[in-house]
């Protein structure tokens, strides 16, 4: 009975104490490394000292992330070089969907409550059934530790049930999100017996091991993909078989996200896109705007202040829905300019 308790007090405590006794601070114009996007402890971390400095959170994917720029190129960086009343910061995330984004603000944005925040909304989510996760075709996909495991159905997710009763566990328990931080930062993410073996192959190799903390928790200043567009990168004009929104599973997670983060006082302003709509056949452009359309009167009808910005010049765009800098620069002006961003900003500076 003793060993059972003080295994409870263990289990309960060390996240605590190693919260308590890490040191790291995010600097200035911080963002997720891409190689700790499944980190949610950092990621619950950093958004702490975020609500604590009052700095506004930008939800979001890839887009608010900034795939194609560096961290002050991003639309965070842009918002906080064009204006000085709110200071933004970058809480976009590799791959983060919508099911993905709801899970994260409901296990690991516990904070996030009477604050301003932006919340990116990406159709491309909704721009076939692999993607809206409504396949009914076994798919990977990404943070599947955040989707919610047992309901509603996820149709391409075919986790054994003691797979989605570990994630359970992952989501409202504080030491399984540490060890995989642990992991990610000085184990390659692996577990410690895989690690230890590959370390001691790569030895009997003559193979040189990474040092140990190989994975550094500020970005490196430097850009993953050329910052060409997507015409030079030889991306041809799509025609996606959208989801419609009554049958969208991310639609429905982002409106439990938005409905969410209002239910904890949080002011939410939404960014609709700007999609591609080059990139798009003809015929398949009725479809995108009918959806884009249905998600502005959501926003209305709910009276949630939103804006959806003209879609930028062909060249700006690195793919579907990713800004290249001149384009994150063109944003940014024109949220700026949107009367109710106005009225958001002043609002929330006061």
């Amino acid at each position: 009975m003793v060993i059972i308790v003080l295994g409870v007090l263990l289990w309960s405590a060390t996240p605590a104490l190693y919260r308590q006794s890490d040191s790291f601070i995010a600097p200035d114009g911080y963002r997720t490394p891409f190689q700790l996007s499944d980190d949610y402890w950092q990621y619950d971390m950093v958004g702490q000292q975020w609500v604590d400095e009052e700095r506004v959170l930008m939800l979001g994917d890839s887009v608010i992330w900034g795939e194609y720029v560096l961290p002050n190129e991003s639309l965070p960086g842009q918002l906080n070089r064009d204006q000085d009343e709110l200071t933004f910061a970058n809480g976009g995330v590799n791959g983060l969907h919508p099911l993905a984004m709801l899970g994260l603000v409901n296990h690991f944005l516990p904070t996030l409550q009477n604050q301003p925040v932006v919340v990116h909304c990406n159709l491309i989510w909704m721009s076939s059934p692999d993607r809206d996760l409504t396949t009914e075709s076994e798919i990977p996909f990404n943070h599947e530790s955040l989707v919610p495991q047992f309901s509603p159905t996820i149709p391409c997710y075919r986790a054994t049930p003691s797979e989605r009763l570990g994630n359970k566990v992952f989501q409202h328990t504080s030491l399984r999100p540490l060890v995989r931080h642990l992991r990610m930062l000085y184990l390659s993410g692996q577990d410690y017996q895989t690690w230890s073996l590959e370390r001691a192959r790569r030895e009997r190799e003559g193979i040189e091991n990474p040092p140990l903390h190989a994975v550094p928790r500020i970005p490196v200043d430097k850009l993953r993909h050329p910052d060409i567009s997507w015409e030079e990168r030889g991306i041809p004009r799509q025609n996606y078989n959208w989801v419609p929104l009554e049958k969208s599973l991310q639609w429905w997670a982002f409106r439990e996200t938005v409905m969410l983060l209002e239910s904890q006082g949080c002011d939410v302003y939404v960014i609709i896109g700007p999609f591609n709509e080059h990139l798009l056949a003809a015929e398949n452009r009725t479809d995108w705007e009918h959806i884009r359309h249905k998600v502005s009167e959501w926003l209305e009808t709910h009276e949630i202040a939103y804006d959806a910005p003209t879609i930028l010049s062909s060249k700006l765009y690195a793919d579907a829905s990713h800004p290249l800098e001149q384009g994150y620069q063109k944003l940014s002006h024109e949220i700026l300019k949107a009367p109710n961003f106005q009225n958001w900003l002043k609002r929330n500076s006061q």
